[in-house]
């Protein structure tokens, strides 16, 4: 997701650009669950201008629980989006997990963001697939991220945070929300933390993401959609 100063700026000028590179992201992210265990998520993705309007974003990802090669994963997804405005994008997009033991899970849907002044929003709506195959169940979510005054030459704070709900066809909901902050320094390099709980069939768990990361260029437009991502690696 866009990391800048000047959010609105970052925005305008990805949608201002002509055909090509537009920016890239790494991110390395360890999480520790109260229910005792941890896991590590290192993920990218590209954005690529077709038009000066029209463009992609390509992510890539692997995760794994307290290491254990059983429980890898890895995620693959695509985004096809358009720049309305200088403040406002839509688009769509489809990702899917690849689980250690064989399964696969995929979300298909739509996504906007909007940018203006500090405050910057994206919100999403999916169907979910196992296996290829309509399972019944949707999930949607929103995200935030308010940019505060600049402390210091070297880099700005900003409030970041994200509600998602995944709605099961069976009546029972899931939840996650998420509050944090992130450090950007002025050469890219950017570090965040985040606290949240997941709400699951009636229990709760609380759960705790510190992020390492790099932005190239104006970094991407949207956040990944996998499920590692959408759920923060529950």
């Amino acid at each position: 997701m866009l990391k800048s100063t000047s959010i609105a700026l970052v925005f305008a000028a990805t949608g201002a650009v002509a055909q090509g590179f537009e920016g890239a992201q790494v991110e390395l992210i360890y999480h520790d669950f109260e229910a005792n265990y941890t896991a590590t998520r290192l993920e990218g993705g590209l954005n690529y201008g077709i038009t000066d309007r029209i463009g992609v974003q390509l992510d890539l990802g692997v995760f794994s629980y307290d290491n254990n090669p059983l429980t890898d994963t890895s995620t693959y997804g695509l985004h096809i989006y358009y720049d309305v405005t200088d403040a406002v994008a839509v688009g769509a997009f489809y990702t899917t997990t690849e689980f250690g033991g064989g399964s696969s899970e995929e979300y298909v849907g739509l996504e906007a963001a909007y940018g203006n002044g500090p405050l910057y929003l994206q919100g999403y709506a999916a169907q979910v697939l196992y296996e290829g195959s309509d399972s019944g169940n949707t999930a949607a979510g929103l995200g935030f991220e308010y940019d505060l005054q600049t402390i210091s030459s070297v880099g700005d704070f900003a409030l970041t945070g994200n509600v998602s709900k995944f709605m099961r066809s069976g009546g029972t909901d899931d939840t996650i929300a998420e509050l944090g902050v992130r450090y950007s320094m002025a050469n890219g390099f950017y570090a965040g933390l985040e606290v949240g709980r997941v709400t699951e069939s009636g229990s709760s768990a609380d759960q705790m993401a510190f992020t390492l990361g790099y932005e190239f260029g104006n970094g991407t437009r949207f956040d990944q959609r996998s499920y590692q991502s959408i759920w923060n690696a529950y």
